[in-house]
């Protein structure tokens, strides 16, 4: 897993390294197995300039078993009610933090690695 989240780290970087996130996280939801979804949250994305530009780039750096566990990339309205609870409950992390079993806008998470705000996204 933490190959992944490396991986995932170094493709935002390469996109977006001079923009900053509201919320980045690889998150596992209970309903979803053992695949993982992408999802970023902050007011300058366009969903699908993002996705667009983001897929490509997972699909060269991440391996076959990587992308399968991947299930979806998700932009997150920054006002949304997940985001809402995320900020009152949580906030910004300075570091990367991982949760366990907790739920966020009626989503429940069995896991998130939450990408810190002042955790370097790219790994030289």
């Amino acid at each position: 897993m933490i190959i992944l989240e490396e991986r995932i780290r170094k493709v935002l970087a390469e996109a977006y390294g001079e923009k900053k996130f509201d919320f980045a996280a690889i998150i596992e939801r209970e309903d979803a197995g053992e695949r993982w979804d992408l999802a970023v949250s902050a007011d300058w994305i366009d969903e699908y300039d993002f996705i667009e530009t983001v897929a490509p780039k997972l699909s060269e750096v991440l391996s076959d078993s990587e992308l399968i566990k991947l299930g979806r990339i998700v932009v997150l309205n920054p006002m949304g009610e997940f985001m809402q609870e995320y900020n009152q409950r949580i906030g910004p992390v300075e570091e990367d933090r991982d949760l366990f079993n907790i739920t966020f806008g009626g989503i429940p998470v069995r896991h998130a690695h939450v990408f810190g705000a002042q955790t370097p996204l790219m790994y030289a």
